[in-house]
């Protein structure tokens, strides 16, 4: 019976885990406010280094679902436009 217990401990601080993530979201454009397709966005952990990296879609969107907590940096590149870089987003 223990041994039953001890498992079920585990896989609940297993799922408990991986239950805690955050996504970003957002939309890319311009200064004039045009929107700015296929844009390169990369999200750095900056604990861990882990890198994602997504391109925004044919209205500017982008999504990174899953990310761990913690503190990123996010820098979107475009050929063509000057990058742009945030950090210290938590």
């Amino acid at each position: 019976m223990p041994i039953i217990r001890v498992c079920l401990l585990v896989l609940a601080a297993l799922a408990a885990a991986f239950g805690q993530t955050a996504s970003l979201t957002g939309r890319i454009t311009d200064p004039s406010g045009a929107i700015v397709p296929q844009a390169t966005v990369r999200v750095q952990n900056a604990e861990t280094s882990l890198t994602t990296t997504v391109e925004s879609n044919d209205q500017g969107y982008y999504t990174l679902p899953g990310l761990p907590p913690g503190t990123y940096s996010v820098s979107i590149t475009k050929p063509g436009f000057r990058p742009v870089r945030q950090t210290g987003l938590k």
